[in-house]
């Protein structure tokens, strides 16, 4: 099956637009004439250029097609609860209006169009922002970089005023998740590290400005107290606790004897951490980049599932819509395999598969009668 041009478009901003362009660009296949079949409210909704509810109402007792037609779809397969069906369906004007299994075949499948709809625009606010965040990173990872080299060449205050700045900027990949559309921050406990670890490594920095001579007579784990017992005086962004912990897990700081040896020992732990997050970063774009891949493509299928649907073609929309159900698996796989370990699309993806399996088992029904 081709994968056709509307991919390229996909920068709409409701389901109905959308729908109308994959349509257009379906060969063979022309958006379906008025039925009267359909109840008006359908073709307001599909063919309008808003996806504004046109009509109140939808809940409270379910009609007697769409308990008929949950009834049999959550005994025809386990992927289908008939609670989840009668919910689903009650709730859209639409298909609380319907007066045969075919119309709610067409809705239900409508439905999973426009969890997909809003999918994407998660899929394209979070690639948005993590490439933003890569950008961020790789500033990061130079300027920390640059400061161990000033640490180590005497230049002590250059290298306080480079992590300085750097500490602030992983601040500005959290700021933009939580401005976006998809409110989503996957980077959360990577930018609170970077900015602590950055900023431990200021402290101590600052303190080897100060030629503080840090090495005691006592164990190792002396030095590293000392040293972040001193971090409250050039910093708030640390806690006591955490510099300890980072510390004491690198041998090298438990042979410091002073705090410019002690600031080359955290600095390098900040760029250790920054490094890693780039491999996250860049991980997780890549795997959210072929979950939109597959949610395109499963769009595609959906739509024509529609047309068979209308043109009477139940058991191709059934075959079209069970294989759609792969791509938001095909997400989730892809994201638990990555090397970032990280879903930030678990719900979307376990959304799409139930409202898919929910629209072929109703497409079953429709052919089986």
């Amino acid at each position: 099956m081709p994968r056709y041009s509307w991919q390229l478009r996909l920068s709409v901003r409701n389901s109905a637009t959308l729908m109308l362009l994959l349509l257009n660009a379906h060969p063979g296949f022309d958006v379906p004439p008025l039925d009267d079949d359909l109840p008006d409210v359908f073709y307001r909704r599909i063919y309008s250029s808003s996806s504004v509810l046109l009509f109140a109402g939808g809940e409270g007792t379910p009609s007697a097609i769409i308990s008929k037609t949950c009834a049999e779809a959550s005994n025809s397969t386990t992927f289908v609860h008939y609670d989840f069906c009668v919910g689903v369906l009650i709730a859209d004007p639409a298909a609380a209006a319907a007066n045969s299994t075919r119309v709610l075949a067409i809705i239900a499948t409508k439905l999973v169009v426009d969890n997909i709809t809003s999918t994407v625009l998660v899929l394209e606010d979070l690639m948005y922002n993590i490439a933003g965040c890569l950008g961020n990173y790789g500033e990061i990872n130079h300027t920390v970089k640059t400061a161990v080299d000033e640490i180590h060449a005497g230049r002590t205050e250059a290298a306080a005023g480079k992590l300085s700045g750097a500490a602030g900027k992983p601040g500005k990949c959290d700021s933009s998740f939580s401005k976006r559309s998809a409110k989503k921050n996957p980077m959360s406990k990577e930018n609170q590290d970077a900015g602590s670890l950055s900023y431990m490594a200021y402290g101590i920095t600052m303190e080897a400005l100060q030629g503080k001579f840090l090495a005691t007579a006592d164990a190792s784990s002396a030095t590293i107290t000392k040293a972040c017992a001193g971090l409250s005086n050039f910093t708030t962004h640390v806690d006591y606790d955490f510099c300890v912990l980072a510390l004491a897990a690198d041998l090298a700081a438990g042979v410091a004897k002073d705090a410019r040896a002690l600031a080359v020992v955290a600095a390098n732990l900040a760029v250790a951490n920054v490094s890693a997050t780039l491999l996250v970063l860049d991980d997780l774009h890549e795997s959210l980049t072929a979950c939109l891949s597959a949610y395109k493509w499963m769009a595609n299928m959906l739509v024509t599932a529609a047309c068979n649907i209308h043109a009477g073609h139940a058991q191709t929309a059934s075959g079209l819509l069970s294989i759609a159900v792969g791509d938001p698996e095909l997400c989730d796989m892809r994201l638990f395999m990555g090397s970032a370990k990280k879903n930030p699309m678990t719900k979307e993806n376990n959304d799409a598969i139930s409202l898919s399996y929910l629209a072929a088992a109703i497409a079953d029904r429709l052919y089986a009668s």
